[in-house]
């Protein structure tokens, strides 16, 4: 499977709900490992925390309770432990953070991307090819569907879609998008 990409972190993919699954075996069989955060438990910052306690590696351990520097200090210790080039993460019901919640995404987003940016590279224990991907599951216009490709029963490509409307194309965020070819 054909699959490039050269940025730490993703912009953030909001996709349709339905589509779960059929994103997680694209991304396993492309090499990430996965992490799934509790899909019905997490509607602001401090539940965020407390999910990626149960999930992610952290090392030290992480208490649960909301430190931002102790989080991304411990999670980018537990992902350079853990060795591995790309993650996902996978976050069921998302748009309930859209209610109320929505500075808090904006804010956990922001602290993955310190994680990435900061832990890919060379020195320092530091992964030369990390990349991190966040993907947001939920219903509603926010949220549109990927684009499948099948030659007979045989996926051959998906397009993460962006912010953008729904389209033949893949959606593009400065001039990027995500694309794997089997």
């Amino acid at each position: 499977m054909a699959y490039q990409i050269t940025n730490a972190l993703w912009p953030t993919s909001c996709v349709r709900a339905d589509d779960h699954d059929s994103i997680k075996t694209v991304l396993v069989t492309s090499g990430f490992t996965i992490f799934e955060l509790p899909d019905d438990q997490i509607s602001d910052i401090e539940a965020f925390f407390r999910a990626v306690v149960q999930v992610v590696p952290t090392d030290p351990p992480l208490s649960g309770r909301l430190n931002a520097d102790a989080f991304v200090d411990s999670v980018w210790e537990g992902f350079r432990v853990l060795g591995v080039d790309k993650v996902a993460i996978l976050w069921k019901n998302a748009d309930k953070m859209l209610n109320g919640g929505l500075q808090d995404l904006i804010t956990i987003s922001d602290l993955l991307q310190e994680i990435a940016c900061t832990l890919r590279g060379t020195g320092g224990g530091r992964l030369p090819y990390f990349t991190m991907h966040l993907i947001l599951f939920g219903t509603g216009p926010n949220f549109p569907g990927v684009r499948l490709v099948w030659n007979g029963a045989n996926l051959i490509k998906m397009s993460m879609p962006d912010h953008g409307p729904r389209s033949d194309q893949p959606q593009k965020m400065g001039g990027r998008h995500l694309d794997f070819e089997m």
